[in-house]
């Protein structure tokens, strides 16, 4: 019996700790961040909690003066910086969250740099983790825009490339013109229209006036009367574009796999950037929730030191709920072995049970928590 009641109470605790871990994850900001505060990590070294404790209320306190550190998600891309590292090409858009990392990367660690490190010794020390590698962003910048396309500016080559098949349109576009506004040629199109059929320019020609214009047939409809047709004048500089792009993917390719190499080469860093950013999101992530319900940092018990003192404590998840929550002030000394909850039914003994349980969780991962200056708990 009494090994079903312990479990019931675990079971009681670790339902009130998903919940608030729950809560926590819808204020990080990017998919990682709130996964990770799903699985946040209870720890019992005095140091250690007093260092996350330490993190959560800092972060507050820039949250507090509106300086909060992350303003945008940060892009996952753990799985991505192990393919890059394992040699694999990657695509453009890949490389723009590459790039999107590392402008996080810059505005966060100038606001660290910022950072006066008397006020804020817990948070300013992980500037020295990130890398702003401006020389990789700049030169994604410069090969590929906001949709993941390669500029012509990102190499010489490709710019040449390009300018002679953008001339190449325009000239068949020209000569096409003409070719169906002149008297005998006019006089033998169904549509006076220029269009494509298998990426070559064809014109609409009546299918009984074939012979009248000299080409290629592509394509005919299934009502027979039309034959689309490529006039000779085009096809060798069509055949022409066709082979500079060809060229022209072959560049985009030689371009993507440069760019990749330069993340390859950085890679330790950039992924030291995606995981100091991550952590910062769930330092602050706890200290947005903390804001919430009025979040202290309690003083931390050394040693064997077991006094639990709770001023004026409530329930976190009551708070964040909303309503009105009664607080409850809670000493128990290292040397009482009994606390008695007495009150009536519905009078909140289970409630304030389950809120020492609640609190005492939540300082081992670093939450700050509902109560008053001077509170204290044992690790």
């Amino acid at each position: 019996m009494q090994a079903l009641e312990n479990l019931d109470r675990r079971s009681m605790y670790s339902l009130e700790w998903d919940r608030l871990k729950k809560f926590v994850s819808e204020e990080a900001l990017s998919v990682v961040a709130k996964k990770r505060c799903l699985e946040l990590p209870l720890f019992d070294e005095h140091e250690q909690v007093n260092l996350l404790l330490s993190q959560s209320r800092e972060s507050l306190s820039l949250i507090e003066n509106r300086a909060a550190l992350i303003t945008q998600a940060v892009p996952d891309v753990d799985g991505l910086s192990m393919r890059i590292e394992a040699g694999s090409r990657v695509s453009t858009e890949e490389l723009l969250a590459i790039k999107d990392l590392l402008m996080v990367t810059q505005k966060v660690s100038g606001s660290l740099r910022l950072l006066n490190e008397d006020s804020f010794p817990s948070i300013s020390v992980f500037k020295t983790r990130l890398t702003v590698l401006e020389n990789i962003r700049s030169e994604i910048e410069k090969c590929l825009d906001d949709k993941g396309e390669i500029k012509d500016e990102a190499s010489s080559e490709l710019k040449r490339i390009r300018s002679t098949i953008r001339k190449l349109h325009a000239s068949i576009n020209d000569d096409l013109s003409k070719l169906i506004h002149t008297p005998k040629i006019s006089q033998s199109l169904q549509e006076s229209i220029i269009t494509k059929r298998n990426d070559r320019y064809v014109i609409a020609v009546s299918a009984s006036k074939r012979s009248s214009v000299n080409g290629i047939v592509h394509d005919t409809p299934q009502s027979g009367l039309t034959v689309y047709v490529e006039p000779i004048s085009i096809v060798e500089p069509t055949n022409r574009i066709r082979i500079l792009e060809v060229e022209e993917e072959r560049e985009i390719e030689r371009i993507i796999d440069q760019l990749t190499e330069l993340c390859r080469e950085n890679i330790l860093a950039i992924r030291e950037n995606f995981e100091t950013l991550t952590e910062l999101d769930v330092i602050q992530a706890k200290a947005k929730l903390a804001h919430k319900y009025d979040g202290i940092k309690p003083d931390i018990n050394d040693g064997e030191d077991d006094t639990i003192h709770l001023i004026e404590s409530r329930h976190p998840l009551l708070v964040l709920q909303g309503g009105e929550v009664v607080a409850n002030t809670v000493t128990i000394s290292a040397t009482d072995r009994t606390l008695v909850i007495t009150g009536p039914n519905t009078g909140g003994k289970t409630v304030l049970l389950k809120q020492i349980g609640l609190i005492s969780m939540m300082v081992k991962a670093g939450f700050l928590i509902p109560a008053c200056p001077g509170s204290s708990l044992p690790v």
